[in-house]
Order: structure tokens, then C-alpha cells, then sequence
């Protein structure tokens, strides 16, 4: 966290850092371009219901993405330790 301040205060203004601060102490994580991106939807009056049902439909987004990649890892790692134990006999023969 303390290594997003720097750029925290780079990226946003002196009223968006205090906020930015207030969130990252109620347990709120966000990079601070993110957050100044939802500052300018809702400076822009865009509904905040409406934020925060993209930021949920990212987030299942990207939880089906993660699952499906774990997955494929999973059923990768098996051709993998085959490849080791045919590579560890093809030594052992030679």
C-alpha cells in the first residue's frame, strides 16, 4: 500500500488522495488510476448503482478468467511431469 502513495499523489488531485487515503483505511484496495477513473464516472453523474454494477460484472469476469486458467494449468501439469519421467528414463537408459 505505502508503495502506491508516490504514485497516488501524482496521479490525483490533493481532494481525490484524501479519499483515495480514506478507502485504503476502511480495507479498500485500488490502484489510484482506477480510482480516479470512478472519480470521473461519478464527477461525470454517472449513477453510482451503475458503477458498481460494472466493477461486479468485471469482477465475476475476471473470476471466470481465473478459473478457467487454473484449470487449464491443472490439466497441463500432468503432461508435464509425464514429459519429466519419459526425459528422467530416456537419461537413465543412456
Amino acid at each position: 500500500m505505502s508503495q502506491l502513495r508516490p504514485i497516488a499523489r501524482a496521479v490525483l488531485s490533493p481532494e481525490e488522495v484524501e479519499i483515495w487515503e480514506l478507502a485504503l483505511m476502511a480495507g479498500i484496495v485500488l490502484d489510484p488510476a482506477v480510482f480516479k477513473s470512478l472519480c470521473a464516472l461519478i464527477h461525470l453523474n454517472v449513477s453510482p448503482t451503475a458503477v458498481m454494477e460494472m466493477l461486479k460484472n468485471i469482477q465475476q469476469q475476471d473470476a471466470r478468467n481465473n478459473s478457467t486458467s487454473r484449470a487449464a494449468s491443472v490439466k497441463s501439469e500432468p503432461n508435464s511431469k509425464q514429459s519429466a519421467k519419459k526425459s528422467t528414463r530416456t537419461q537413465l537408459q543412456s
